[in-house]
C-alpha cells in the first residue's frame, strides 16, 4: 500500500482480499499516467507470497496473475494513461528482481521503497522526494 494517504484512492478490504478504487479525476494536475504496481518493501524477497492476483477495472477488464512461481520483487500489473482526455488501461506483467526503487530509477522517479514502520532499512540512502507512484 501506499506509503502516504492520496486524496485519489481508497483502500478496502483485508489481507487475503485488499481493494481499492482509484479516482483518477482526484489526481493532481498534469497526471497522465497511473503504474499498479506490487512490490516487497526494499526488494527483501519476490512477491510470490502474494501468491495471486486478480485485477478488476470496472466490470469490464479483469487481468489475473499467478504469482506463486515469481521471484521478482516488484512488478507492473497495469498502467492507465490518458490520451485524447480520456483514461484508458493496459495490463502489463513487466518485473524486477530489483524492488520498486530500481522500477523508479528507470523512469526518472527517486521512489522511496522502506518500510514505513522501518524507515531505516531498506535501499534508502539519503533524503527521498515525494511522488504520486506506488502501489
Amino acid at each position: 500500500m501506499l506509503h502516504q494517504e492520496q486524496s485519489w484512492m481508497e483502500w478496502s478490504g483485508g489481507p487475503q482480499d485488499v481493494g481499492c478504487t482509484l479516482r483518477l479525476d482526484r489526481l493532481p494536475a498534469g497526471s497522465d499516467r497511473v503504474l499498479l504496481m506490487v512490490y516487497v518493501y526494499a526488494a527483501m524477497g519476490p512477491v510470490r507470497d502474494v501468491s495471486s492476483l486478480h485485477l478488476k477495472v470496472d466490470a469490464d477488464i479483469e487481468h489475473r496473475l499467478d504469482l506463486r512461481d515469481n521471484g521478482e520483487a516488484a512488478i507492473i500489473i497495469g498502467e492507465f494513461y490518458k490520451r485524447n482526455e480520456q483514461w484508458k488501461f493496459r495490463a502489463l506483467s513487466e518485473g524486477s528482481a530489483y524492488g520498486l526503487s530500481a522500477f523508479g530509477r528507470k523512469i526518472g522517479l527517486d521512489v522511496d521503497d522502506r518500510h514505513p514502520r522501518h524507515p531505516s532499512g531498506g535501499s534508502g540512502r539519503g533524503p527521498r522526494h515525494e511522488s504520486a507512484t506506488g502501489t
